[in-house]
């Protein structure tokens, strides 16, 4: 109910906030703000309310409130965690001292230890999976006042357009701002909430991410056994991906919750009746409006899992089972029950429509334009580009080098990728691990596909990125990891001549995931100091986080461009130019070491941050290790350039050059 909630809201905000903008579009009025939003939320929460009242009025429902509810202590302990990283981003943003945080990812490592020992309460399994899986984003998420991460960057420009001006312009070319997720939600929560649209995206949209992986255990849950859907959801948040890369991508935050009940609707096969078709077309709306990557994948499954079922429904399969069911029948049934997958064509059909219409007619298609990019470069690398590091983001990722310790990360990510494979084929060949359907093994190969697709396919994860494409596999693929370790455990017993029992084997696993996020989180290398990589516990790490400095320094330029000249051209390294996009994404441009040549424009403002300042640069493109910016093409420019401001905390530079092509840097 809770996780339904959640998600019909958010779509109803989206709806309301588009209906309101084309309303204002009419009579030229801004619509998207408070007082517009107030009147329409009240308006349609009455009318709903008013609906429900006279459709229930003659079947009263009784309520049952439970009385005597304890909860034990060992759980207010764990839902306290949340609290902890809170106190521990605080400590380090102010203080820079990171023990607070290193103590809470002990803490939490502990946690599926805890449960495979039974200590916590089954049905406290949803309410912990929350309070971990908040603490692990606010973990990152606060770190710093200001935004921190790439995408989210232009995710706030576009929302801050509409804050600022409450109109939505649908026409301006570019993906993110066909995302309701981002350019609605952002600002009704700012507007309504009172908060800034910067807090909104560091404290309300990891909030609301939150409720992915309670959604998975309710998921899993129904195919497993409780335990084995807790470790799953472990497994799950555990990965780097979830608390770093998504809170810088507010719009997959949004995407994901509707994607997962989406998910759930046709796995619990509750598409035949009215409600759950109506579920589906507003859940379907949800994810079109919220991220363009996702609902590609989503389609793709749907479509693969249909051609799938009719080859499976056919007469020549139908031979083939039966010949498999009467060679096996003194032996275990399979895994998979064969009841019918419920996936009514037509709105599968509308969903596709839908889709289209709204990447086409908004922001200028660059969703579409985007995806036939994609395609077209992978038909030109054609076979030579199969199974290339240079092509290939996923499997660059395998073959890379490291520190030692490093790589003992890698082999645990490896080895849990056997786990899943191992897993998959426990689901088709064996009966004791779960009550899977054909279903959710149809999506589970699909997960696969896609999974390989990331390390053998050239530059299809380059384009959607090989982690959060891994991330999104582990929806139906988490639980076959957890179960694949189950099996291999007890395989090596045998093996050996040893029972193992199964609580034992759940020990050992509970194990592995603790020093899963002990690895992942970066706790191990911080507190062995080798090679930190989590800039969440070492400020000394550079990564696209801002010091109100260079904020002031990037607003400085912002307000000098609105009274100067309209030819001007802004340069920023490879992280301030992410700053420099939410003020004017149009405009900003990168500079590295190896730059000897800006853009002709009438005036030119160089951006130093922080690490410019001290006197570093990334080199270049293919190269982006840090050089002495003296050393590097790049100083002359800057040497012919006038430095006109600089904050009072000195931790940012501006410097102008009026008319480049006469300078002698040329």
């Amino acid at each position: 109910m809770i996780l339904y909630t959640v998600a019909l809201s958010l779509a109803f905000l989206m709806i309301l906030g588009v209906v309101l903008n084309a309303v204002g579009s009419l009579f030229a009025l801004g619509l998207v703000s408070a007082l517009p939003l107030l009147i329409g939320m009240s308006v349609s929460v009455l009318a709903l309310s008013a609906i429900i009242y006279f459709r229930d009025r003659s079947q009263p429902k009784p309520v049952a409130v439970e009385t005597e509810y304890r909860i034990p202590l060992s759980v207010l302990a764990i839902c306290l965690f949340p609290l902890w990283s809170i106190v521990g981003t605080y400590f380090m943003n102010y203080y820079g001292a990171n023990f607070v945080l290193l103590t809470m990812l002990f803490g939490l490592s502990f946690i599926p230890i805890v449960v495979t020992f039974n200590k916590i309460p089954v049905k406290f399994y949803p309410l912990l999976i929350f309070s971990v899986s908040l603490s692990l984003l606010y973990y990152n998420s606060l770190i710093n006042s200001n935004l921190t991460g790439w995408d989210i960057h232009i995710e706030y420009y576009f929302a801050n357009l509409v804050k600022t001006h409450s109109y939505w312009n649908p026409t301006l070319p570019l993906n993110y701002n066909a995302m309701l997720s981002v350019v609605m939600l952002g600002p009704i929560f700012s507007d309504i909430g009172g908060m800034s649209l910067a807090s909104v995206f560091k404290m309300i949209y990891p909030f609301l991410f939150s409720f992915v992986p309670v959604g998975l255990y309710e998921l899993f849950r129904k195919r497993t056994n409780k335990t084995i859907a807790f470790l799953s959801c472990f497994f799950f948040m555990g990965n780097y991906v979830f608390y770093t890369e998504m809170v810088q991508l507010a719009r997959q935050e949004i995407a994901s919750i509707f994607l997962v009940l989406l998910f759930l609707l046709i796995i619990d096969g509750k598409l035949q009746s009215l409600r759950g078709k109506f579920l589906f077309g507003l859940l379907g709306f949800g994810l079109i409006v919220s991220h363009y990557s996702l609902t590609y994948l989503f389609l793709f499954s749907i479509v693969v899992i249909s051609v799938a079922m009719l080859f499976i429904e056919s007469s020549s399969a139908q031979k083939i089972r039966d010949k498999i069911i009467k060679s096996q029948a003194n032996k275990k049934p399979p895994t998979a029950s064969f009841h019918r997958l419920f996936l009514p064509k037509t709105l599968v059909v509308v969903m596709g429509i839908v889709t289209f219409v709204w990447y086409f007619f908004v922001a200028g298609s660059s969703s579409l334009t985007a995806l036939t990019g994609v395609l077209g470069k992978i038909l030109r690398a054609g076979l030579s580009g199969l199974v290339n590091p240079s092509t290939s983001q996923g499997l660059s990722m395998i073959v890379s080098s490291g520190l030692p310790l490093h790589q003992v990360n890698k082999v645990l990510y490896l080895v849990f990728q056997g786990f899943i494979l191992v897993g998959f084929l426990v689901l088709i060949f064996r009966s004791r691990f779960g009550n899977f359907s054909r279903a959710y093994i149809g999506f589970a190969f699909v997960s696969l596909i896609i999974a390989f697709a990331c390390i053998g396919i050239p530059y299809f994860s380059n384009a959607l990125n090989a982690s959060r494409l891994y991330l999104v596999t582990l929806i139906f693929l988490a639980p076959l990891g957890i179960i694949g370790a189950i099996f291999l455990l007890q395989g090596l017993g045998k093996i050996f001549r040893t029972k193992i029992k199964a609580e034992a084997v759940m020990k050992v696993v509970g194990l592995l995931l603790a020093l899963f996020l002990l690895f992942n989180s970066g706790f191990i290398y911080e507190a062995t100091k080798n090679n930190p990589t989590a800039m969440a516990l070492d400020n000394g790490i550079d990564y696209p986080r801002f010091s109100d400095g260079e904020v002031l320094a990037a607003k400085w330029i912002a307000h000098d461009i609105s009274k100067g000249p309209t030819n001007v051209t802004v340069y920023g390294d490879e992280y301030g130019r992410l700053l420099l996009s939410e003020l004017d994404f149009w405009q900003v441009k990168t500079f590295w070491g190896d730059t000897d040549q800006v853009a002709n424009s009438s005036v030119v403002y160089i951006y130093l941050r922080a690490v410019n300042v001290k006197g570093e640069v990334m080199a270049s493109w293919s190269n982006q290790t840090y050089i002495n910016i003296q050393n590097s093409s790049f100083a002359q420019i800057v040497r012919n350039a006038v430095l006109v401001y600089e904050p009072p905390s000195e931790d940012a530079q501006v410097y102008r050059l009026a008319s480049p092509n006469s300078s002698p840097a040329f």
